[in-house]
Protein backbone atom coordinates (compact mmCIF):
# COMPACT_ATOMS: atom_id res chain seq x y z
CA UNK A 1 0.00 0.00 0.00
CA UNK A 2 2.67 2.54 0.75
CA UNK A 3 4.64 1.48 -2.77
CA UNK A 4 1.62 2.30 -4.56
CA UNK A 5 1.06 5.63 -2.53
CA UNK A 6 4.53 6.55 -2.78
CA UNK A 7 4.30 5.82 -6.74
CA UNK A 8 0.90 7.50 -7.41
CA UNK A 9 3.40 10.84 -5.39
CA UNK A 10 5.87 10.34 -7.86
CA UNK A 11 3.45 10.21 -10.51
CA UNK A 12 1.74 13.40 -9.97
CA UNK A 13 5.27 15.45 -8.93
CA UNK A 14 6.38 14.49 -12.07
CA UNK A 15 3.73 15.97 -13.90
CA UNK A 16 3.54 18.78 -12.16
CA UNK A 17 7.07 19.60 -13.06
CA UNK A 18 6.32 19.03 -16.32
CA UNK A 19 3.53 21.50 -16.31
CA UNK A 20 6.21 24.09 -14.73
CA UNK A 21 8.74 23.60 -17.97
CA UNK A 22 5.93 23.78 -19.67
CA UNK A 23 4.81 26.42 -18.41
CA UNK A 24 7.85 28.52 -18.82
CA UNK A 25 8.27 27.61 -22.26
CA UNK A 26 4.96 28.93 -23.51
CA UNK A 27 6.00 32.23 -21.35
CA UNK A 28 9.58 32.66 -23.30
CA UNK A 29 7.69 32.85 -26.49
CA UNK A 30 7.55 36.16 -27.59
CA UNK A 31 4.61 37.74 -27.97
CA UNK A 32 4.33 38.50 -31.43
CA UNK A 33 4.12 34.75 -32.58
CA UNK A 34 2.17 33.89 -29.84
CA UNK A 35 -0.99 33.16 -32.31
CA UNK A 36 0.84 33.79 -35.54
CA UNK A 37 2.00 30.19 -37.05
CA UNK A 38 -1.47 29.85 -37.54
CA UNK A 39 -3.13 33.07 -39.29
CA UNK A 40 0.60 32.68 -41.45
CA UNK A 41 -0.34 29.08 -42.70
CA UNK A 42 -3.87 30.52 -43.41
CA UNK A 43 -2.76 33.82 -45.50
CA UNK A 44 -0.08 30.82 -46.93
CA UNK A 45 -3.11 28.73 -48.20
CA UNK A 46 -5.45 31.85 -49.25
CA UNK A 47 -2.42 33.02 -51.50
CA UNK A 48 -1.84 29.51 -53.16
CA UNK A 49 -5.38 29.36 -54.25
CA UNK A 50 -5.67 32.79 -54.93
CA UNK A 51 -2.74 33.67 -57.02
CA UNK A 52 -2.52 30.35 -58.62
CA UNK A 53 1.68 30.07 -58.30
CA UNK A 54 3.14 27.54 -60.22
CA UNK A 55 4.14 24.72 -57.50
CA UNK A 56 7.69 24.46 -59.56
CA UNK A 57 7.99 28.45 -59.09
CA UNK A 58 7.10 28.61 -55.64
CA UNK A 59 8.97 25.69 -54.88
CA UNK A 60 12.34 27.58 -56.51
CA UNK A 61 11.26 30.69 -54.16
CA UNK A 62 10.57 29.07 -51.11
CA UNK A 63 14.13 26.54 -52.05
CA UNK A 64 16.41 29.67 -52.27
CA UNK A 65 15.44 31.25 -49.33
CA UNK A 66 15.75 27.99 -47.19
CA UNK A 67 19.56 27.61 -48.85
CA UNK A 68 19.68 31.51 -48.14
CA UNK A 69 18.82 31.60 -44.72
CA UNK A 70 21.76 28.32 -44.15
CA UNK A 71 24.81 30.02 -46.08
CA UNK A 72 23.99 33.46 -44.47
CA UNK A 73 24.72 35.54 -41.41
CA UNK A 74 22.07 36.86 -39.31
CA UNK A 75 23.15 40.88 -38.61
CA UNK A 76 21.74 43.82 -37.65
CA UNK A 77 23.49 47.42 -38.11
CA UNK A 78 23.76 49.86 -35.36
CA UNK A 79 25.49 53.31 -34.68
CA UNK A 80 28.92 53.36 -33.13
CA UNK A 81 27.64 55.62 -30.54
CA UNK A 82 25.39 53.63 -29.44
CA UNK A 83 27.32 50.52 -28.84
CA UNK A 84 29.02 51.18 -25.80
CA UNK A 85 25.44 51.86 -24.32
CA UNK A 86 24.22 48.39 -25.50
CA UNK A 87 27.29 46.38 -23.75
CA UNK A 88 26.75 48.18 -20.78
CA UNK A 89 22.94 47.17 -20.60
CA UNK A 90 23.47 43.90 -22.29
CA UNK A 91 20.61 45.04 -24.33
CA UNK A 92 19.69 45.31 -27.61
CA UNK A 93 16.53 47.25 -28.59
CA UNK A 94 13.97 48.01 -31.31
CA UNK A 95 13.29 51.71 -31.97
CA UNK A 96 9.90 51.57 -30.89
CA UNK A 97 11.27 49.92 -27.26
CA UNK A 98 13.83 52.61 -26.60
CA UNK A 99 10.92 55.57 -27.68
CA UNK A 100 7.90 53.83 -26.44
CA UNK A 101 6.79 56.66 -24.07
CA UNK A 102 6.77 58.73 -27.37
CA UNK A 103 5.05 55.84 -29.63
CA UNK A 104 2.59 54.38 -26.76
CA UNK A 105 0.55 57.50 -27.29
CA UNK A 106 1.17 58.52 -30.76
CA UNK A 107 -2.64 58.62 -32.79
CA UNK A 108 -3.07 56.28 -35.90
CA UNK A 109 -2.44 57.74 -39.62
CA UNK A 110 -3.89 55.74 -42.20
CA UNK A 111 -1.11 57.45 -44.24
CA UNK A 112 2.04 57.19 -42.20
CA UNK A 113 3.89 54.72 -42.19
CA UNK A 114 3.91 53.41 -38.66
CA UNK A 115 5.86 50.65 -36.75
CA UNK A 116 3.56 50.93 -34.04
CA UNK A 117 0.60 50.28 -36.15
CA UNK A 118 1.72 48.33 -39.19
CA UNK A 119 3.42 45.09 -36.74
CA UNK A 120 -0.45 44.28 -35.37
CA UNK A 121 -1.13 43.69 -39.00
CA UNK A 122 2.02 41.99 -40.29
CA UNK A 123 1.25 38.98 -36.97
CA UNK A 124 -2.45 39.07 -36.59
CA UNK A 125 -2.09 40.01 -32.73
CA UNK A 126 -4.63 43.15 -31.09
CA UNK A 127 -2.23 46.45 -30.57
CA UNK A 128 -3.57 46.78 -27.03
CA UNK A 129 -1.74 43.64 -25.93
CA UNK A 130 2.00 44.90 -27.01
CA UNK A 131 4.33 47.16 -25.26
CA UNK A 132 7.67 48.47 -26.71
CA UNK A 133 9.79 45.20 -25.84
CA UNK A 134 7.14 43.47 -27.53
CA UNK A 135 8.12 44.84 -31.07
CA UNK A 136 10.40 43.11 -33.47
CA UNK A 137 13.69 44.24 -34.17
CA UNK A 138 15.22 44.73 -37.63
CA UNK A 139 17.87 42.79 -39.47
CA UNK A 140 18.72 41.13 -42.51
CA UNK A 141 20.43 38.61 -44.14
CA UNK A 142 24.44 39.45 -44.74
CA UNK A 143 27.01 37.52 -46.93
CA UNK A 144 29.72 35.42 -44.71
CA UNK A 145 32.22 36.17 -46.56
CA UNK A 146 33.33 39.74 -44.90
CA UNK A 147 35.95 40.52 -47.70
CA UNK A 148 33.96 39.60 -50.84
CA UNK A 149 32.99 42.57 -52.91
CA UNK A 150 28.98 42.00 -52.26
CA UNK A 151 29.40 41.78 -48.94
CA UNK A 152 31.06 45.40 -48.97
CA UNK A 153 28.77 47.49 -51.79
CA UNK A 154 25.71 46.23 -49.29
CA UNK A 155 27.33 46.68 -46.14
CA UNK A 156 28.77 50.44 -47.00
CA UNK A 157 25.25 50.98 -48.38
CA UNK A 158 23.68 49.59 -45.11
CA UNK A 159 26.00 51.81 -42.55
CA UNK A 160 25.08 54.73 -43.76
CA UNK A 161 21.51 54.49 -43.28
CA UNK A 162 21.69 52.28 -40.30
CA UNK A 163 25.19 52.60 -38.16
CA UNK A 164 28.34 51.59 -39.39
CA UNK A 165 28.49 48.46 -36.65
CA UNK A 166 27.38 45.53 -38.09
CA UNK A 167 26.46 42.47 -35.12
CA UNK A 168 26.21 39.26 -36.41
CA UNK A 169 24.03 37.02 -33.95
CA UNK A 170 24.32 33.31 -33.45
CA UNK A 171 22.07 31.71 -35.74
CA UNK A 172 21.24 28.65 -34.38
CA UNK A 173 19.72 30.76 -31.09
CA UNK A 174 17.75 32.86 -32.94
CA UNK A 175 16.35 30.53 -35.63
CA UNK A 176 13.24 29.29 -33.83
CA UNK A 177 12.30 33.61 -33.14
CA UNK A 178 13.10 34.94 -36.28
CA UNK A 179 10.66 36.33 -39.10
CA UNK A 180 11.38 36.82 -42.60
CA UNK A 181 10.71 39.00 -45.91
CA UNK A 182 11.60 39.71 -49.37
CA UNK A 183 12.70 43.67 -49.02
CA UNK A 184 11.55 46.11 -46.37
CA UNK A 185 8.33 44.53 -44.71
CA UNK A 186 7.26 48.57 -44.00
CA UNK A 187 7.81 50.12 -47.64
CA UNK A 188 5.94 47.21 -49.05
CA UNK A 189 3.33 47.39 -47.25
CA UNK A 190 2.50 50.95 -47.83
CA UNK A 191 3.45 50.55 -51.37
CA UNK A 192 0.81 47.40 -51.99
CA UNK A 193 -1.20 47.49 -48.63
CA UNK A 194 -1.53 46.60 -45.15
CA UNK A 195 -2.44 42.61 -46.35
CA UNK A 196 0.33 42.82 -49.26
CA UNK A 197 3.11 41.16 -47.42
CA UNK A 198 3.60 38.60 -44.35
CA UNK A 199 6.43 37.56 -42.36
CA UNK A 200 7.58 34.39 -42.84
CA UNK A 201 9.42 32.06 -40.12
CA UNK A 202 13.20 32.29 -41.38
CA UNK A 203 13.39 28.58 -40.07
CA UNK A 204 10.56 27.34 -42.97
CA UNK A 205 10.22 30.53 -45.31
CA UNK A 206 6.81 30.09 -47.37
CA UNK A 207 6.04 32.26 -50.68
CA UNK A 208 4.09 34.77 -48.14
CA UNK A 209 6.91 36.97 -47.64
CA UNK A 210 7.44 38.00 -51.40
CA UNK A 211 5.75 41.46 -51.17
CA UNK A 212 2.48 42.23 -52.83
CA UNK A 213 1.93 38.39 -53.61
CA UNK A 214 2.39 39.16 -57.21
CA UNK A 215 2.13 35.95 -59.62
CA UNK A 216 4.52 37.55 -61.85
CA UNK A 217 7.34 38.93 -59.33
CA UNK A 218 7.40 34.82 -57.83
CA UNK A 219 8.33 34.15 -62.04
CA UNK A 220 10.30 36.57 -61.98
CA UNK A 221 12.12 35.70 -58.71
CA UNK A 222 11.93 32.15 -59.77
CA UNK A 223 13.45 32.88 -63.22
CA UNK A 224 16.40 35.39 -62.00
CA UNK A 225 17.40 32.29 -59.16
CA UNK A 226 16.86 29.44 -62.44
CA UNK A 227 19.07 31.79 -64.33
CA UNK A 228 21.75 32.46 -61.54
CA UNK A 229 21.50 35.79 -61.33
CA UNK A 230 19.85 35.32 -58.22
CA UNK A 231 22.51 33.53 -55.72
CA UNK A 232 21.51 32.29 -51.78
CA UNK A 233 25.23 33.29 -50.90
CA UNK A 234 25.17 36.91 -51.99
CA UNK A 235 21.82 38.32 -50.73
CA UNK A 236 22.68 41.54 -52.25
CA UNK A 237 22.47 40.23 -54.88
CA UNK A 238 18.66 40.69 -54.83
CA UNK A 239 18.86 44.85 -55.14
CA UNK A 240 19.78 44.47 -59.41
CA UNK A 241 16.47 42.74 -59.51
CA UNK A 242 13.61 45.81 -60.52
CA UNK A 243 10.04 45.24 -60.25
CA UNK A 244 7.50 47.91 -60.26
CA UNK A 245 7.95 50.12 -56.90
CA UNK A 246 8.53 46.64 -54.77
CA UNK A 247 11.64 47.51 -52.51
CA UNK A 248 13.65 44.42 -52.71
CA UNK A 249 17.35 45.60 -51.91
CA UNK A 250 17.66 43.38 -49.01
CA UNK A 251 16.14 40.18 -47.38
CA UNK A 252 14.67 41.67 -43.98
CA UNK A 253 14.76 39.94 -40.45
CA UNK A 254 12.71 40.25 -37.90
CA UNK A 255 14.15 39.31 -34.43
CA UNK A 256 11.57 38.68 -31.56
CA UNK A 257 11.65 38.52 -27.76
CA UNK A 258 14.98 39.61 -25.90
CA UNK A 259 18.72 39.81 -28.01
CA UNK A 260 21.83 40.25 -25.63
CA UNK A 261 25.46 41.34 -27.01
CA UNK A 262 27.21 39.16 -25.04
CA UNK A 263 24.66 36.00 -25.51
CA UNK A 264 23.82 36.36 -28.57
CA UNK A 265 26.46 37.91 -30.89
CA UNK A 266 29.02 35.61 -32.46
CA UNK A 267 30.83 38.57 -34.15
CA UNK A 268 30.92 42.59 -34.86
CA UNK A 269 32.22 44.38 -38.21
CA UNK A 270 32.78 48.06 -38.01
CA UNK A 271 33.00 49.22 -41.37
CA UNK A 272 34.82 51.87 -42.49
CA UNK A 273 34.59 54.43 -45.46
CA UNK A 274 36.43 56.90 -47.31
CA UNK A 275 34.37 59.62 -45.48
CA UNK A 276 35.71 58.60 -42.23
CA UNK A 277 38.12 60.99 -40.20
CA UNK A 278 41.60 60.03 -38.47
CA UNK A 279 39.44 60.61 -34.96
CA UNK A 280 36.53 58.20 -36.15
CA UNK A 281 38.93 55.42 -37.22
CA UNK A 282 40.42 55.88 -33.63
CA UNK A 283 36.92 55.66 -32.21
CA UNK A 284 36.28 52.42 -34.32
CA UNK A 285 39.68 51.15 -32.94
CA UNK A 286 38.78 51.80 -29.51
CA UNK A 287 35.34 50.20 -29.66
CA UNK A 288 36.78 46.94 -31.51
CA UNK A 289 39.44 46.34 -28.89
CA UNK A 290 36.85 46.98 -25.95
CA UNK A 291 34.84 44.18 -27.66
CA UNK A 292 37.52 41.73 -28.75
CA UNK A 293 38.34 41.70 -24.48
CA UNK A 294 34.49 40.00 -24.43
CA UNK A 295 35.61 37.34 -26.33
CA UNK A 296 33.78 38.30 -29.54
CA UNK A 297 35.52 38.93 -32.92
CA UNK A 298 35.81 42.20 -34.46
CA UNK A 299 36.65 43.06 -38.23
CA UNK A 300 37.33 46.40 -39.61
CA UNK A 301 36.32 46.29 -42.44
CA UNK A 302 37.81 48.86 -45.23
CA UNK A 303 34.47 49.57 -47.50
CA UNK A 304 36.31 52.91 -49.00
CA UNK A 305 37.21 51.28 -52.63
Amino acid sequence: MKKTKLFTSFIVLSLLILSTFTGFAEAAKPKLLENYQKHHDSVYMQKIESEKYSDLERQTVENFLKTAVEKCDFSMNTHIELIENIIKEDKIQSSVERMWDLHKNSEYDEKCLSRRWSTPEFFNINIDELEGKDYEKYGYLTCKDKQSKNFKQAAGNMSEYYGNVIMNFKKDKLMDKTTLTIGDSLNNRWHFGKNSITPTMAKDPKIVCVPGYFKDLVSLLASQINEGKLLPQYPSSISEIKYLDASLDYFELQFHGDLSFKNDVESVDIIRTKDHSESEKREQERIAAKIKQMGIPVNVIDCSE
